[in-house]
């Protein structure tokens, strides 16, 4: 398998995302988006993994990542995490495309790929992109111009200071423009479409 352009470094910041194969539906009823959230929260653990009901029950050890923020939108995921250990992020998202691929499969009575290939990844090198790269994720559904509150979920991290400061004006002006940038850059280049 070939290794990513840039790895994932302890302590940096990175915006992963996917989407589902031939851009279909991956959230499909309210219960899809819990259980992906669920997934977040249990699999982020060092520990070896039994079954997800029990992992649920007992306080990740060691999380691989730190997630400051996420949206899940109906075919695709935007999460803005921080690597905690070598290789944390690959390793927490492989657990989790699969244990919601597995999901997914069996409440829909299907099977395949769910997920369009390895996650995208990029690294964020300044407090700048990484403020941008927030409000980007944080508002993600106006990006793509779904207003249903029921269709995304939304959480920043506020506990970390890094992203306490930077997201405190998230209501402002300036977070605003910011998705009307990228929806402007997203309508002239086809390589953005999610």
């Amino acid at each position: 398998m070939p290794s990513r352009l840039v790895p994932f470094a302890p302590g940096e910041h990175y915006h992963c995302f996917n989407r589902g194969v031939d851009k279909r539906t991956i959230f499909i009823d309210k219960q899809d988006y819990v259980y992906f959230q669920r997934l977040l929260h249990s699999l982020n653990t060092s520990e070896v993994l039994g079954k997800l009901r029990l992992q649920e029950s007992r306080e990740p050890v060691d999380p691989p990542v730190s997630i400051l923020s996420y949206c899940l939108l109906p075919n695709h995921f935007h999460l803005l995490l921080r690597s905690n250990v070598d290789s944390g992020i690959s390793k927490f998202l492989q657990r989790v495309a699969g244990g919601y691929t597995m999901y997914f499969n069996n409440k829909y009575q299907r099977s395949g790929s769910l997920f369009q290939g390895k996650f995208k990844s990029h690294h964020i090198d300044s407090d700048q992109d990484l403020k941008q790269v927030l409000a980007y994720v944080y508002r993600n559904n106006l990006v793509h111009d779904i207003e249903d509150s029921e269709l995304f979920r939304n959480s920043i991290d506020t506990a970390d200071d890094l992203v306490r400061g930077l997201s405190s004006n998230f209501l402002d002006a300036e977070s605003v423009e910011i998705v009307e940038i990228i929806k402007e850059m997203r309508s002239s280049r086809k390589d953005l479409e999610l």
